[in-house]
């Protein structure tokens, strides 16, 4: 075969050899010779290529392993999160949070088992057994997102990626301004920093416009002590038995607005009005984005109000419900992984309690491409395949 021309790459010969291919181009292209093996034909056929006789009907190959979990992450599509795999859960001893041990992670597929348990199934994990920060420092954190995760995202006036919350002076967060009794200085740090008050359930990065998809807390000294609520579980119900309800928390957005003036370098103002839940096409569910405290007036109509109030309160009851919400004590050498776009977390008061959190999140692009990775090891798929769709991974396994 010779004389195909491409937009003016004109190969000097094409063979087949092998089931594959062999491309050879001329004296003058710095690449001399292309080769495409059967199975990477074999992946891409179905897509681009055309067909020359009727398809058989022979029984379509098994993929070694599934990938639609990982599709409404992609940030290509808009598809909700949706998997016949998920876990729902409630304030039930019955359904355990999923826990791992840091040193089980590098065992057979359990770091692949543990990705799919925070963006599939149940939105929430455990890490048992953390190595040990003696410094709180946020190293043994920032390693483990590294390795696992996709690496920690980070703000742009905190000095680290990862943030620190604790009630022991020595170990504030040093990108942080809080005043002491009778100075002059007005940053205080916030309620986030506050470790005396309680924070209701909400989602992290409320009023940015795509947030953290993973958020983290490594308990590094002390005891943690939080409250959860799996927010599909919470839209589920909504959808089932105030549809309306879900309809207007999908349609209408709740104005939110903050001012961060305690980093020492400089301030940082947000606003947003987002929907309270994120819906593709169909109405499933692709998003929680929530957090009570950074609500702002809304700019709804008059005759709008009265109805999203109404489905407001009824999500915010549910939220905050025995049956949805649950209370999670997190003791040293512990790590929780909440999935941000579905998991919401609170936080009881800590008065008279000592405890120091290092936290942080993850972004989309983050956790795609640790997921990405994941896939290609356990499917032995070349370097040279990186490029290729995720769903076309599994059949490119060497």
């Amino acid at each position: 075969m010779s004389g195909i021309s491409t937009k003016g790459v004109t190969p000097a010969s094409v063979h087949v050899r092998g089931g594959g291919l062999s491309i050879q181009w001329g004296e003058n292209d710095t690449v001399k010779e292309s080769t495409f093996e059967p199975g990477f034909l074999r992946a891409y056929a179905g897509i681009v290529a055309k067909p020359l006789e009727p398809a058989t009907d022979a029984e379509p190959v098994q993929a070694e392993i599934d990938t639609t979990w990982l599709k409404p992450y992609d940030g290509q599509s808009k598809a909700g999160i949706k998997s016949e795999n998920m876990v729902l859960w409630g304030n039930d001893e019955s359904q355990p949070i999923p826990t791992f041990t840091h040193a089980s992670l590098e065992e057979g597929d359990n770091h692949l088992r543990l990705l799919r348990t925070l963006l599939e199934t149940h939105g929430v994990a455990i890490i048992n057994e953390m190595p040990e920060d003696a410094e709180c420092d946020g190293s043994v954190l920032a390693d483990f997102n590294m390795k696992y995760l996709g690496g920690l995202q980070k703000h742009p006036l905190r000095d680290t990626a990862h943030w620190r919350i604790s009630t022991e002076e020595a170990k504030f967060d040093e990108s942080a301004v809080f005043s002491q009794p009778g100075e002059a200085e007005k940053r205080t740090g916030s309620n986030s920093f506050n470790t005396n008050q309680q924070l209701c359930n909400h989602t992290d990065q409320s009023l940015y416009g795509t947030p953290g998809v993973l958020l983290m807390f490594h308990c590094a000294f002390g005891q943690g002590m939080n409250t959860i609520t799996d927010g599909f579980a919470v839209a589920t119900k909504l959808r089932r038995e105030y549809p309306e309800y879900y309809k207007v928390l999908s349609k209408y957005g709740m104005n939110a607005g903050r001012e961060l003036t305690y980093y020492r370098a400089g301030d940082i103002t947000f606003t947003t009005n987002s929907p309270v839940l994120h819906t593709d096409e169909h109405g499933d569910l692709s998003r929680v984005q929530y957090h009570e405290i950074y609500r702002a007036p809304l700019t709804l109509s008059y005759e709008k109000f009265e109805q999203w109030y109404a489905a407001f309160g009824k999500f915010y009851e549910l939220v905050h419900s025995p049956e949805f919400m649950r209370p999670v004590t997190l003791a040293k050498g512990q790590l929780i992984i909440f999935n941000n776009w579905r998991t919401m977390h609170g936080r009881a008061g800590l008065k008279g309690k000592a405890r120091t959190i290092l936290g942080g999140t993850v972004t989309r692009d983050g956790i795609h491409s640790a997921a990405r990775g994941a896939i290609q090891k356990k499917c032995r798929v070349p370097d040279i395949h990186c490029g290729a769709p995720t769903f076309l991974l599994p059949q490119l396994g060497a």
